[in-house]
């Protein structure tokens, strides 16, 4: 018994800090120069957020669910299972996800993104924007290594944050099934981070925590504007 309780939960993992910071050097130092490219999908994505055109939102669930079937097969499956072993279950979620936005992309009646400029409006934007540029300054004023912060497109924790942005924007279809993986990978994410001991540990969920209010704050306004 004495034993088992010097274990922490950080005794869990099969993983330093240390592998888990050099697999995104490594990510970047292969990928470069696609990071310019999803930077700018990522600008062009949101630019389509602000237009009022169907086209465009199809435009929009379609890009997202090609990023989320990338990250699922590129980032999970042939790179972070390297160091942990949970990330081959955590793959195919990722592609679900991927997948369900596809569908939306192609559904009949799909699913609206309805920017407008009221207090949720512009929360979204602001955290759209903070998974675009502010992310990668996040970490690396947390002390990440220039080489090894995370970007949009090429790393999941600012996709997912980018894709919680667009989610609180959107209604209609079942947009509501969208949450859920999002949610959980900012939890996992924050509690993995956390046991290695990373000062990020808490900017998933927190962004996680900042999109569930944001969406429940609109709810709440279209019913007082319903009912009023």
């Amino acid at each position: 018994m004495a034993e088992w309780s010097s274990y922490s939960l950080s005794d869990l993992l099969l993983f330093s800090l240390q592998a888990y910071i050099g697999l995104f050097e490594l990510l970047n130092t292969t990928l470069w120069p696609a990071h310019l490219f999803t930077l700018a999908t990522g600008l062009a994505i949101g630019l389509l957020v602000l237009t009022r055109k169907v086209a465009r939102y199809r435009l929009v669930w379609g890009l997202l669910g090609l990023s989320w079937l990338w990250t699922g097969w590129y980032f999970f499956s042939a790179q972070y299972t390297a160091i942990n072993w949970v990330a081959a279950y955590v793959a195919p979620a990722f592609w679900l996800q991927g997948l369900l936005f596809c569908l939306f992309a192609a559904a009949p009646r799909c699913p609206d993104i309805n920017y407008t400029g009221t207090a949720t409006g512009r929360t979204a934007i602001i955290l759209y924007l903070f998974a675009l540029v502010g992310y990668p300054a996040a970490t690396l004023a947390l002390g990440r290594p220039l080489d090894s912060v995370e970007f949009v497109g090429i790393s999941p924790d600012p996709g997912v944050v980018a894709t919680l942005a667009i989610l609180v924007l959107s209604r209609g279809g079942f947009t509501w099934l969208a949450w859920i993986v999002p949610l959980v990978w900012c939890a996992l994410t924050g509690l993995t981070l956390w046991m290695l001991g990373s000062p990020e540990f808490f900017i998933a969920p927190l962004a996680g925590v900042v999109a569930v209010v944001a969406i429940f704050s609109r709810k709440r306004m279209s019913r007082s504007l319903r009912n009023g």
